[in-house]
């Protein structure tokens, strides 16, 4: 019940500023569940929401909750996060390039079906991570993470992303790599890198729908099982609310929201 605490507290948040607030929620169907190009568990729906409110002009507070729940051999909550977070453009240099920064907080189940790198395994106990994110207004969106666990697992990552997405109306087809760089924890470099990619279909200015293909290639001491390369298909579901500021097409939570990008 816990891990369903942050959840909850965020809707609740939601009437009280829902004039400036921007929110976007999503919900996948994935064959199996990938965290930073690793499998943790196998079929399930993963969920999301992804908040944003502005502070001042150039500030703005951010935050997001999701939870992957397995259903491949029976209903069961797998892994919750939840992130918190502020969003800079400092002056001058604020339309080329912007930093983030804040905590992630992870919470697991102990019996996840499969963890295939033992050192992502918490044995069921939260932990939490800072994070410090770098985005450029450049062609493909560039992005720079460094991801440093306080508590349970001693190590640093970095991810290096870029993405894109093509609108031909009604579909938009939305591309995303990464390459992960885990020092600590047994590894010395190469984790992983994966390229994420979805068509989308525009239902009506608020949903879009539509299929989805994430290929994995993890270093092979953190996922022995993947042989190099693993391919995740899905299914996924995108909504942005009414009291969304700044309506349009709704945008893939993967590559949008605050905070580093999960699976």
């Amino acid at each position: 019940m816990r891990r369903l605490v942050p959840l909850a507290l965020a809707l609740l948040a939601l009437p009280a500023i829902a004039g400036d607030l921007t929110v976007n929620l999503g919900m996948d169907v994935d064959t199996s569940y990938v965290f930073r190009g690793v499998k943790r568990g196998p079929l399930g729906v993963i969920g999301r929401l992804d908040l944003t409110y502005p502070l001042t002009k150039g500030l703005e507070l951010g935050g997001s909750v999701g939870q992957y729940v397995q259903v491949d051999r029976r209903w069961g909550l797998g892994e919750a996060n939840a992130n918190v977070g502020f969003r800079y453009r400092p002056p001058v240099v604020g339309k080329m390039a912007w930093i983030e920064g804040g905590f992630n907080w992870f919470s697991p189940v102990r019996d996840l079906d499969v963890i295939a790198w033992r050192g992502d395994d918490t044995l069921g106990k939260s932990t939490q991570e800072m994070y410090l994110r770098t985005r450029f207004a450049l062609p493909g969106a560039p992005t720079i993470d460094l991801l440093k666990d306080i508590n349970r697992r001693s190590s640093l990552t970095m991810e290096l992303t870029a993405s894109k997405a093509v609108k031909v109306k009604p579909f938009t087809l939305d591309v995303r790599g990464a390459i992960d760089l885990q020092f600590g924890r047994g590894l010395s470099g190469w984790r992983a890198a994966q390229v994420n990619s979805g068509l989308y279909y525009q239902l009506n200015p608020l949903l879009a729908v539509g299929p989805t293909l994430d290929l994995h290639f993890p270093n092979v001491e953190a996922d022995p099982g993947a042989n190099s390369c693993r391919s995740v298909l899905g299914f996924r579901l995108l909504w942005l609310p009414q009291c969304q500021v700044n309506k349009g097409t709704p945008t893939r939570s993967r590559s949008t929201t605050m905070g580093p990008t999960r699976p």
